[in-house]
Parts: structure tokens; C-alpha cells; sequence
């Protein structure tokens, strides 16, 4: 049984998208980190060679404009690349949230 609105289900199965994606970047050969109950813009901040993420981790794969605009602001700033993961059919899928927001695979 669930939690009602506002319990912990909905934050630990969050917690648990994230930590996959950070695993999912570590075994793709990036150095990653989570930022455990941010109030940042980003979940995990990830970085290969010279390639760097700020990642917001939605299980459903939508992002608030606001929250989005607050990410694309903070990536501009430190010259990272925002992104966007979240899962489909049990897979982890990634998507700059740039102009042309395409997918990608790391």
C-alpha cells in the first residue's frame, strides 16, 4: 500500500532513480555524484574527460519549466551541460535539455 500524497514512497523511489543513474554513468566510465535531498536545480552532477552533467533525475521524464530554467541557468554558468534522465520500459534514457533536447546514450 501507498503512502498517501507526501509520504516517503515517492521520495525513496526517487532516491533509488538516482542512485541508478548515477551507477548507469559509473559504468559508463564517468566520475558521478549524487546530491542526496537537493534543493539544487540537479540530482547528479557527472563528468568524462571534458563532457560534464548536471542531471535531474524524473522517473516520469517531466521537468517543471521553472525547475528546467533553473537547471539550463546553473549549467550555463559552470559551463556544464543540462540533462534530463528518467526511465522507459525499465531502461534509463537521457536528453539534453538544450535547445534541440535530443537523446543521447553514454
Amino acid at each position: 500500500k501507498g503512502m498517501g500524497r507526501g509520504g516517503k514512497l515517492p521520495y525513496q523511489k526517487g532516491a533509488a532513480f538516482e542512485r541508478l543513474v548515477r551507477e548507469h554513468y559509473e559504468i559508463h566510465g564517468w566520475l558521478a555524484v549524487r546530491q542526496p535531498k537537493s534543493q539544487s536545480p540537479f540530482d547528479v552532477i557527472a563528468v568524462k574527460n571534458t563532457i560534464r552533467h548536471l542531471v535531474q533525475c524524473k522517473l516520469a521524464g517531466k521537468i517543471a519549466r521553472k525547475e528546467k530554467d533553473e537547471l539550463v541557468k546553473m549549467c550555463h554558468k559552470y559551463k556544464f551541460s543540462p540533462v534530463l534522465a528518467w526511465k522507459d520500459k525499465g531502461e534509463i534514457k537521457l536528453r539534453y535539455l538544450d535547445e534541440k533536447e535530443e537523446e543521447f546514450e553514454l
